[in-house]
């Protein structure tokens, strides 16, 4: 089986020779594939002909227009690891615009025979991205539903405000304080998302399959949530009480920051710092870690530290912005955050495949189907349905 780089080294040089970065030795590499058929030189003719270029402007001047890919566009700019954003915008434009054909192409096989059959809208292959959804569980114990489609208020506590709508649940503390410490339970299920905003003004987005634990006001002490799952969080600055978030094999201090938590139940808890400070110390550590910008913290399911490296920022922001970002990952770790987002579960016929590594940036809101057709032709894996499970050989 194939690695990637098998598979990407053309669809490279195409995308230098678009932006007319190519060395001699490069372009000597791109006319022999050029000459080996006529069909490589349609293919190569098709992706710069005038109408493409014109479908890939208009393209890249919506993705221009969107505030979030300019707050990811400044993120990726600022990592020297990553490529300019010209390139990015560039080869994204190729890959989306041909759904990948390019690669299924090279492969010498077709989509047809090597991935995904056709299926009804009931089997698992065509499931649906998931949406903004969540369960809210008062410290009563009631448990209300909601989706960003829902504009209410919420009847919480007599002295806290709570509204629901376009910018997820919203709590904002009225004149009277709280007399005591009550917590609220957000709950995202499988194949769900949504965003808080805390009565301290910070932002959480919670990914799928999430829980996040937290008072309905923070004491004059400190402020603390509890996390099960993965959010990426913006904490408001307040330099008189610090901001808390433990999870089950850590706890985190954090010091008026940007940041990832990835935090799921016997994973090894990654944490990713877009800005500011954030100590991190495992229960079985008494060690506080401090983290510097685009650098990511590991914890063992044990809760012993692993490691601390430099990592391309994206990885930490593009899930909650619409985007899959996945680099050198294994595919276990990857079927692994399909299988939370789509609902789905994976069964391995190979356990081979497991190990195998590929970068891939994706859609986050495509159908599955169109997900497993991508791998399938970045690295030859193959996916069927069976008795409502997904099969991976």
């Amino acid at each position: 089986m194939k690695k990637l780089d098998d598979y990407m080294h053309i669809p490279r040089l195409i995308v230098k020779s678009m932006a007319e970065e190519l060395n001699q030795e490069e372009q000597s590499l791109l006319e022999a594939w050029l000459h080996e058929n006529n069909e490589n030189q349609l293919l190569y003719q098709r992706i710069r002909s005038r109408s493409h270029r014109d479908e890939k402007k208009q393209f890249i001047s919506q993705l221009n227009k969107k505030a979030h890919w300019q707050k990811l566009k400044r993120l990726t700019q600022a990592s020297h690891r990553i490529p300019s954003w010209n390139k990015i915008k560039i080869a994204a434009t190729v890959l989306l615009l041909l759904g990948f054909g390019l690669l299924a192409h090279l492969r010498n096989s077709s989509l047809e025979e090597n991935s995904i059959k056709e299926t009804p809208r009931t089997s698992l292959l065509q499931a649906k991205a998931g949406c903004s959804q969540v369960a809210l569980i008062t410290p009563r114990g009631d448990s209300i539903y909601l989706s960003t489609q829902e504009k209410k208020e919420i009847n919480i506590h007599k002295n806290i405000q709570v509204t629901n709508g376009d910018s997820g649940i919203v709590y904002s503390l009225l004149e009277s304080p709280v007399e005591k410490e009550e917590i609220n339970i957000l709950r995202t299920p499988r194949g769900g998302e949504y965003q808080i905003t805390l009565s301290d003004g910070s932002k959480i987005y919670l990914n799928a399959a999430t829980e996040l634990h937290f008072p309905i006001v923070f004491n004059s002490e400190k402020r603390e949530v509890f996390l099960s799952g993965e959010a990426y969080f913006e904490v408001a600055k307040d330099s008189t009480r610090p901001f808390y978030v433990n999870t089950a094999v850590a706890r985190l201090k954090v010091y008026g920051t940007s940041f990832n938590v990835k935090s799921y139940a016997s994973e090894s808890m990654k944490t990713i710092l877009i800005k500011g400070k954030v100590g991190i110390c495992g229960h079985a550590d008494t060690t506080e870690h401090l983290l510097a910008p685009y650098e990511l913290l590991s914890v063992d399911s044990l809760g012993r530290f692993e490691r601390i490296e430099k990592v391309n920022p994206s990885l930490a922001v593009a899930w909650h912005l619409g985007r899959f970002v996945f680099e050198n990952e294994n595919l276990e770790e990857i079927l692994s955050t399909l299988s939370r987002w789509y609902n789905v579960d994976f069964i391995y016929k190979n356990e081979q495949v497991k190990s195998l590594h590929f970068t891939a940036y994706m859609e986050r809101y495509e159908d599955l189907s169109f997900i497993l057709n991508t791998i399938t032709a970045m690295v030859g894996v193959k996916f069927s349905e069976q008795e409502g499970i997904i099969l991976v050989e």
